[in-house]
C-alpha cells in the first residue's frame, strides 16, 4: 500500500510540474507574429510645365522664407531657450516638417535651399542656449546666400 501511495505522489508531482511548465510555456514563449503590412509611402513624381513648376517653386520659397524669418525672431528668445519646441515654437516646427515633407520642396534644391536645415538650425540654437554654433552659423550663411541669389 505504501508503494502505491508513493507512485501516486510521484505521478501527481510529475503531472503538477508538467502543468506548471506548460502554463509558463504558453505565457512566456512569444507567439509568431503575423507579418505586418508595410505601409508604403509612395511619392508620385509629377512633371509640371515650366510655368506651373516656377509658380509652385515660388510658393514653396515664400513659405520657406517666412519660416526662416520666424526662426530669426525666436531663436534667441528666453522662452525658446528654456522650453524649446514645447512652447509656441511647436507650431513653427510642425510647419517646417510639413513643408519639408512636401515632395515639391525638391524644386528648391536647384537653388541650394534645403528646407530641413531650418529645424537643424533651430535645434542647434536651442541646445547652445541661443548662442548658435559654428555649424548653425555656416548653415545660416549659406541659407542667406541662397535666399539672396534666388531668382523668381
Amino acid at each position: 500500500m505504501k508503494t502505491i501511495k508513493t507512485i501516486f505522489k510521484f505521478f501527481g508531482i510529475t503531472l503538477l510540474v508538467l502543468f506548471v511548465i506548460s502554463i509558463f510555456g504558453m505565457i512566456f514563449i512569444e507567439k509568431p507574429q503575423q507579418p505586418k503590412e508595410e505601409v508604403k509611402k509612395e511619392v508620385e513624381v509629377v512633371k509640371y510645365d515650366e510655368v506651373t513648376k516656377k509658380k509652385i517653386k515660388n510658393e514653396i520659397f515664400e513659405e520657406f522664407k517666412k519660416l526662416y524669418s520666424e526662426l530669426n525672431k525666436f531663436k534667441k528668445s528666453k522662452e525658446f531657450i528654456t522650453r524649446g519646441f514645447a512652447g509656441k515654437q511647436r507650431e513653427w516646427l510642425k510647419k517646417v516638417e510639413k513643408l519639408r515633407d512636401n515632395p515639391n520642396t525638391k524644386l528648391l534644391l536647384e537653388d541650394r535651399i534645403v528646407v530641413g536645415e531650418l529645424s537643424t538650425i533651430a535645434i542647434q540654437y536651442m541646445q547652445s542656449k541661443g548662442k548658435g554654433t559654428k555649424s548653425s552659423e555656416f548653415l545660416e550663411k549659406e541659407m542667406r546666400k541662397a535666399i539672396k541669389s534666388y531668382k523668381k
